[in-house]
């Protein structure tokens, strides 16, 4: 009985295999599980000695993932040495590999934390357009000027032609309202066709509505 429990002991060792690419947890956990198989060959008698441990733990370990074969590759060399290393070298190595991958993955948490706010941050500004924007070129709210897609009014144009007195910019809005002090003047001589006062603009400002030119 003894004997076949030895025996299973020794081929669980011999197959256990750690995953590929694994995690620090999936790391702790693989050597937690090798320790205790290798208590339960060594309470059954088995004739595994420290080197054989050395060698079934690296052989347990992802032969294609580059960071166990380079750090592993001269300690499994070593292992045939008249004075091969012990359990506890191979330990120191296998702890150093679980300290990069833990200080990766607390790093790769970060960067994804830091992406996720700029998305919820980004989905809230569109959030906020959406409710309380009004585009100037359609004169209705959800979206700005640059993103219109049905514009009534066609952007200005940047060092060009003037439009009169105004250099080029409208007057009154989309709802016929003045859209900068200037007009004001003008837009109260059109509704009332007398002289009005405009004292927005740099004091008394007269204008005069006529309908016909002066006769010569």
């Amino acid at each position: 009985m003894s004997e076949l429990l030895v025996r299973q002991a020794e081929r669980n060792l011999r197959v256990m295999r750690l995953t590929e690419y694994p995690t620090a947890t999936e790391m702790i956990n693989h050597v937690t599980t090798f320790n205790k198989t290798w208590a339960d060959a060594k309470r059954y008698e088995s004739r595994f000695i420290e080197v054989d441990r050395c060698d079934l733990f690296i052989l347990s370990l992802p032969r294609r993932d580059p960071t166990f074969t380079i750090d592993y590759r001269e300690f499994r060399k070593s292992l045939s040495n008249a004075n091969p290393p012990t359990w506890l070298a191979c330990m120191k190595i296998y702890n150093k590999i679980i300290v990069e991958k833990d200080f990766e993955e607390a790093h790769d948490k970060e960067r994804d934390a830091m992406v996720a706010s700029v998305q919820r941050d980004q989905h809230a500004g569109r959030e906020y357009v959406k409710e309380t924007r009004t585009c100037y070129r359609c004169d209705k709210k959800g979206h700005i000027g640059r993103d219109c897609k049905n514009p009534k009014r066609m952007p200005k144009q940047k060092g060009g032609a003037t439009g009169g007195a105004t250099g080029g910019k409208e007057m009154v809005d989309g709802n016929g309202k003045p859209k900068f002090r200037g007009a004001l003047a003008v837009t109260k001589a059109k509704e009332s066709e007398e002289e009005v006062t405009n004292t927005f603009v740099g004091g008394a400002l007269r204008v005069v509505h006529t309908t016909s030119p002066p006769a010569p």
